[in-house]
């Protein structure tokens, strides 16, 4: 059992297995723990405030925060995607989707870029969803929604 004081948490996401904890502060810390011997992996300061989002790859060997990209239990930062983007695991958690500057980005879990095309959008994305069959994105503005074919790209 994990048990550690950590003051305000603003984010938890567990591993598919459920062995890996990984857990964000309203101060901008982020803390990875083993949920078997409840011992904390590693621990790095993220931004300065909070952070909302965690996501952790289905094996618990890579996390994503603030479109970092990061390999456990080592802490070492892999990828950093462009300010104001949004990313997500593939569903089948082999690869990340990026979305920046009008682009969607297939990038492998080693940060290197598989596959890139640009998506017909002038409006700030705040989220999205990708299809199981990586066929389809699915993105969200304040005011609209937007779905596209993806064949190929993702």
């Amino acid at each position: 059992m994990v048990q550690e004081k950590q003051g305000e948490i603003s984010a938890i996401t567990l591993s598919g297995d459920g062995h890996i904890l990984a857990a964000a502060t309203g101060k901008g810390s982020v803390s990875t723990y083993d949920t078997i011997t409840g011992q904390k992996q590693c621990e790095w300061q993220a931004g300065t405030s909070h952070i909302w989002n965690l996501h952790l790859s289905a094996d618990g060997k890579r996390l994503l925060d603030y479109g970092r990209l990061w390999e456990l239990p080592e802490c070492r930062q892999i990828y950093q995607a462009p300010p104001d983007s949004l990313c997500k695991f593939t569903p089948d958690g082999r690869a990340l989707v990026v979305l920046a500057d009008g682009m969607v980005e297939l990038v492998d879990l080693e940060g290197r870029s598989l596959n890139k095309a640009p998506l017909k959008n002038d409006q700030k994305m705040i989220t999205f969803a990708v299809s199981p069959d990586r066929n389809w994105l699915a993105c969200s503005s304040s005011d609209k929604l937007a779905i596209w074919k993806v064949d190929g790209v993702l």
